[in-house]
């Protein structure tokens, strides 16, 4: 996940913390327990970050980038649209397959810390790219002329809302698996395409 050049010690500590934080979530760990199981010090860790908000910011950059790239050689790709939002949905559920419940949560629910609205601004940057892919699509033909983009969107920003009930999670203990539904659900609807019409 780590894409910068970094020093053996400095990758070890971002890697540590990194499984750290998709295991627990970023509040539960300490400095203390990343350092401890990277095998560094204090001084090494203070030397390289600020504090844990600073790692954990840096370590969200990565996987934004990450994630960003990936998704726009999808979007620019000469595909179906029905084909990129199946690419889009694998990605995000194998993204969802290596963070924890917890680190999810924390994620969606997080508005006021230095990582809360560090992703505040990185959503809005997908958004632009989610945008242009759905206005593209709808150009094309391939989504209904009747149904407003903002709608779409509006759908899909509130899937984090619906992420965090505690119904869905009892109903739902892979978060993959919700996604997908909820992905299908607006996409495709709920009436079997084998039906009869």
């Amino acid at each position: 996940m780590i894409t910068k050049e970094l020093t053996p010690k400095l990758k070890k500590l971002v890697q540590t913390a990194c499984d750290l934080f998709f295991r627990y979530g970023i509040r539960r760990v300490s400095i203390k327990e990343i350092c401890r199981e990277a095998e560094i010090s204090k001084m090494t860790f203070y030397k390289h970050f600020r504090n844990k908000d600073a790692l954990a910011i840096y370590i969200l950059n990565e996987f934004f980038n990450a994630t960003h790239h990936k998704f726009e050689q999808i979007l620019t790709q000469n595909a179906p649209f029905d084909q990129k939002i199946r690419q889009i949905d694998t990605r995000k559920r194998e993204l969802t397959n290596v963070c924890g419940r917890e680190f999810i949560n924390e994620l969606l629910l997080d508005k006021h810390s230095e990582c809360g609205k560090f992703l505040i601004k990185k959503r809005k940057e997908s958004n632009k790219l989610i945008k242009k892919l759905y206005t593209d699509a709808q150009k094309n033909g391939e989504i209904r002329s009747d149904i407003k983009i903002e709608f779409i969107l509006f759908m899909v920003d509130h899937f984090r809302e619906i992420m965090l009930n505690e119904t869905i999670k009892k109903l739902y203990p892979n978060t993959a698996e919700l996604i997908n539904d909820l992905f299908n659900c607006l996409f495709y609807g709920i009436i079997n395409k084998t039906q009869k019409q």
